[in-house]
């Protein structure tokens, strides 16, 4: 069974690489699929066949998109959460709620006037999983 790790930063600068291994051997391997953009202290999860990232930050700004990579056709879809729902945010966790179809985040910070502050954030946002497929909020 392959693993698979996307690399973001080495907090110098955010890359596009997805590597991609077995964790039964000390080798990974760069896979050729491009995410649609670089980013770094986002959230991920695994739901299914695929790969769920939320916000993060790009260097400049917080982000409040959702990127769904399939582990199955290594193909990347990119959804846009509502600001109503979500605030842009970085540094924040997110996990599964009991092997069920909704993610729980909770937390982080968002950057404010222009990047140069920062707002923690104390929050608690539930996201369902629609379709059976994992690819939609």
């Amino acid at each position: 069974m392959n693993h698979h790790l996307l690399v973001s930063s080495d907090e110098e600068e955010c890359f596009e690489e997805i590597l991609s291994g077995n964790l039964s051997y000390p080798r990974w391997r760069k896979t050729m699929v491009q995410p649609l953009f670089q980013r770094n202290s986002h959230t991920c999860v695994i739901y299914k066949d695929f790969m769920i990232i939320n916000g993060g930050h790009d260097g400049d700004h917080s982000l409040n998109d959702t990127l769904i990579y399939n582990l199955r056709t290594l193909k990347w879809e990119r959804l846009m959460v509502s600001k109503k729902a979500m605030r842009k945010r970085y540094g924040h966790t997110a996990c599964l709620y009991e092997d069920s179809n909704r993610i729980i985040f909770f937390g982080g910070k968002s950057a404010i006037s222009s990047g140069l502050l920062e707002e923690v954030l104390d929050d608690i946002i539930i996201a369902t999983i629609h379709e059976a497929d994992g690819s939609n909020f």
